[in-house]
């Protein structure tokens, strides 16, 4: 029979490999403020608010309402996985209403390609997909045509090199790296772009009747927000296979938090990089990439008071999890 002190010890291992749920510290927030807010307004308890703003009754509130949460109810976490330091909170999860019909999927993947074949070399547009907009589902996204450096000397000049990154070093037999680029071929947009933008777009693609509506993006224009402008190289392999490696800076005083959603297909599961906990995630479905299939490697390192956010993806099945390994603990 165990004793206290190993059940102890066994409980402690157990919770270290749990992943919390996608947005419980969003949802145990929004329950505490409400619950501040009831409790301020009863006659009968003066300082309540104050006593419960405070720190010390801030943290017994969630904690008991965490426990609330966990007892209460039947959580099923949709957390497929996190990477995390003192100022990134990267995770993704599985939304299971992100699913597409084959015929809708290609025609999302036609139109992606229709925008990016008329921009030219490094031009970035910023687009609303009806197609998108009627799966209810995100349907603001930047485009782009990167231009491929084949000078690495003069990429690291035009995306502002920190000698802090870690660069693909050696590489698996019959890898090569292609050339460098200052942003990927889709990203994400910005706060900004959105409250410029959406309007616009949305009435422009209802007025057309066209499934995307589009605009051009200066390259100075928000070049130093997260998810957009991403710095990568690009690896390739003998018969066509390419590898995408990139970068997402967090400079130190700066907290930012990346929330993805994949559908019901993804899978992943908890490697390790260079002694560091990492997320390998792989899915054989993914209405974004050309081929369906889609895999990343994603790992986060803490240098000089920044966070830098690794990962390697490849949307061909000739590229293995172990070519991703390889190459992620070969950086340097």
């Amino acid at each position: 029979m165990q004793t206290d002190k190993e059940l102890k010890a066994a409980f402690r291992k157990r919770a270290q490999t749990i992943l919390l749920p996608a947005g419980l510290d969003r949802q145990i927030a929004g329950i505490y403020e409400s619950f501040v807010q009831t409790q301020s307004r009863h006659p009968s308890r003066p300082g309540t608010l104050s006593r419960l703003r405070s720190a010390a009754g801030r943290r017994t509130a969630i904690i008991a309402l965490c426990f609330c949460l966990f007892s209460g109810i039947a959580y099923a976490s949709n957390a497929l996985y996190k990477v995390n330091t003192s100022n990134l909170k990267y995770e993704m999860t599985i939304d299971p209403n992100i699913e597409l019909p084959s015929s809708t999927a290609e025609q999302i993947r036609n139109v992606f390609d229709g925008v990016r074949s008329s921009l030219g070399e490094d031009e970035k547009v910023f687009v609303f997909f009806s197609l998108l907009d009627r799966e209810k589902l995100p349907a603001f996204a930047s485009v782009s045509n990167p231009r491929i450096y084949t000078d690495l000397a003069q990429w690291k000049q035009v995306v502002g090199y920190d000698a802090d990154w870690s660069l693909p070093g050696q590489l698996p037999d019959g890898y090569s790296i292609a050339g460098g680029r200052t942003q990927l071929p889709v990203e994400g947009g910005t706060l900004e772009w959105m409250k410029r933008y959406e309007r616009t777009l949305k009435e422009e693609a209802k007025r057309t009747g066209q499934p995307a509506a589009w605009t051009k993006i200066d390259a100075s224009d928000n070049a130093g927000s997260t998810g957009v402008y991403v710095p990568n190289m690009l690896v390739t392999k003998e018969g066509g296979a390419e590898i995408t490696a990139s970068w997402q800076v967090i400079p130190e005083g700066t907290n930012v938090e990346i929330h993805g959603k994949s559908g019901n297909g993804t899978m992943s599961e908890k490697v390790t990089v260079s002694g560091k906990e990492a997320a390998y995630m792989y899915s054989s479905d993914n209405f974004l990439s050309r081929t369906g299939y889609v895999q990343h490697l994603s790992w986060a390192d803490e240098v000089n008071g920044k966070s830098i956010l690794y990962q390697l993806s490849s949307e061909s099945a000739d590229v293995s999890k172990e070519d991703l390994l390889y190459i992620a603990n070969h950086m340097k």
